[in-house]
């Protein structure tokens, strides 16, 4: 799903509806369990009569969506609390100090699960309560008018394909405009700005009204666009097109169902392969400081390929520590050229794609252990939750491979960048990559190992950097090894000079990152 963000040129005043839709949210949050209850329906409609029925239906689902999402937070939470109570009980901690973060990480968790949703902000309602209980007036009005700007929600609309995309929208993305139509005799029309690509990608959306459904959120300032940029450009799976042809078949009758499936799902897997070479990946190995990307063609179902082209992204001149505060003008321009570089990174890795027609894209599954970082140092901290924007490049990838009709597949990360390295001779990130992309190759085949066979790696450089002392025939796996690297604090990256890459600029010589090709 891809959602534009769009500021209104014309000023308009919706605000009764926004103040009807926040109320109505919220009491609708407090009692999901009286969704189907007549009689609580009925006291909705009536007490929120701005609202007709299809804008209550686009505000359960919003509350089921958001409720949704607390409690996977929650699972999660407590899927770590268990685990790190568990490092606790087992004693397998490093030292003292290790330790006590964890104890204090689960007094936190504990506590932060317990909390609900709080509209309007948690921190903004906690600094109201410190003025007001300091009998500070001024500071205690200006910041209850912010505390209950915040409550306001903007209004949303499901999208719907019969009813032109959206029933309570009418899309003009040619002349950028929107009308709104809140009830049947009233329409607003609304013109936003919007910069050349989307415009570009909304002049699409429009010959597919009617055809795709287009959900819009709107308050008096911005407009929210969000449409499947897989249905957009013909990637998707066929829904309808199944759902039609079972139809009529018993749900009892699983293995001529499942044939159908299989049928709708190659059907789909052609159509993204178009102009594509199927047996072609790109790997890209996800780190705050340096990004290695290598495009491969597969040659066998053992993992074997031929490598086409391979680069690295450095992205450190991105991470200088300015020792200024977050509100800062130099840090938040810091911040905002660090997202621009990392967005034109992506692009310009797609289009590589693009260029070397590749079909598959591999990348790590990057779900982080509490246990895992916890023990590490302010600096790592720093650079993994504050400067890597896993997030935007996560959406950026997720993006591009929906728009392109790539094939993402996410792989098991653990001791890529290790055997890497003592296979390949390529600087540390991209040698990661080349082992990401041998692990997208097999993953979808039996009987494969997903660290490959220790036979595979460069045993003389093993014993190099290990000694002639240490027995290798005592480390039979990957694991083993990569202990044994670990406690004796053996370095295997293979470093940048070493390799002899060309360093050049992307687009011109005020780029703060650098390509080694």
């Amino acid at each position: 799903m891809q959602t534009f963000k769009l500021k209104i040129k014309n000023k308009i005043d919706i605000s009764n509806y926004l103040e009807q839709y926040s109320y109505c949210f919220r009491q609708l949050y407090k009692n999901v369990e009286l969704f189907s209850d007549k009689s609580f329906n009925k006291e909705i409609n009536e007490k929120y009569n701005l609202l007709d029925s299809w804008f209550i239906q686009s505000c359960k689902m919003d509350v089921k969506a958001k409720k949704d999402q607390l409690i996977t937070f929650n699972n999660r939470k407590q899927e770590l609390i268990l685990e790190l109570e568990d490092i606790l009980n087992k004693q397998i901690y490093k030292d003292k100090k290790h330790k006590y973060k964890i104890i204090n990480k689960i007094a936190f968790l504990k506590r932060s699960n317990k909390k609900d949703l709080t509209f309007g902000g948690k921190e903004l309602l906690t600094r109201l309560t410190k003025e007001k209980q300091k009998s500070n007036i001024k500071n205690y009005e200006k910041f209850l008018k912010q505390y209950k700007e915040n409550r306001i929600l903007s209004i949303y609309s499901i999208g719907e394909e019969p009813k032109n995309s959206n029933r309570k929208f009418i899309f003009d993305f040619k002349n950028n405009k929107v009308i709104f139509k809140p009830a049947a005799k009233t329409k607003i029309e609304l013109e936003y700005y919007c910069g050349n690509n989307q415009k570009k990608t909304l002049n699409q959306l429009q010959n597919f009204i009617g055809k795709i459904p287009i959900s819009v959120r709107l308050n008096n300032e911005y407009i929210w666009i969000s449409f499947d940029e897989e249905k957009l450009n013909n990637y998707n799976f066929k829904e309808n097109e199944y759902f039609r042809e079972v139809k009529n078949i018993s749900k009892d009758n699983k293995e001529e169902r499942k044939i159908i499936y299989k049928k709708y799902i190659k059907e789909q897997e052609d159509r993204k392969y178009k102009n594509k070479l199927k047996d072609r990946y790109c790997a890209i190995d996800l780190n705050p400081e340096y990004i290695g990307l290598s495009i491969v063609d597969k040659l066998n179902d053992n993992g074997d390929f031929n490598i086409i082209y391979k680069q690295c992204f450095n992205l450190t001149n991105l991470n200088t520590k300015l020792k200024l505060s977050s509100t800062d003008l130099k840090q938040i321009k810091q911040n905002n050229k660090r997202k621009y570089e990392i967005k034109e990174i992506y692009k310009y890795i797609f289009n590589l794609c693009i260029h070397y027609k590749v079909g598959n894209f591999v990348i790590e599954d990057l779900n982080f252990k509490i246990k895992d970082i916890n023990n590490k140092d302010k600096s790592f901290n720093r650079k993994t939750k504050n400067l890597w924007y896993r997030t935007l490049a996560i959406n950026l990838i997720n993006k591009y491979c929906n728009s392109l009709g790539i094939n993402k597949i996410e792989v098991n990360p653990a001791y890529s960048s290790f055997i890497g390295n003592l296979i390949y001779n390529d600087f540390d990130p991209i040698a990661s990559s080349l082992e990401l992309n041998r692990r997208g190759i097999i993953k979808f085949i039996k009987n494969n190992k997903q660290f490959g066979n220790i036979d595979s790696i460069n045993l003389q450089k093993v014993s190099y950097l290990v000694g002639e002392n240490v027995q290798l025939e005592n480390f039979k796996s990957i694991p083993k090894l990569f202990k044994l690297f670990s406690e004796q604090k053996l370095k295997y990256r293979n470093p940048i000079e070493n390799i002899g890459f060309k360093e050049k600029f992307l687009k011109s010589k005020k780029s703060k990152f650098r390509l080694y090709v």
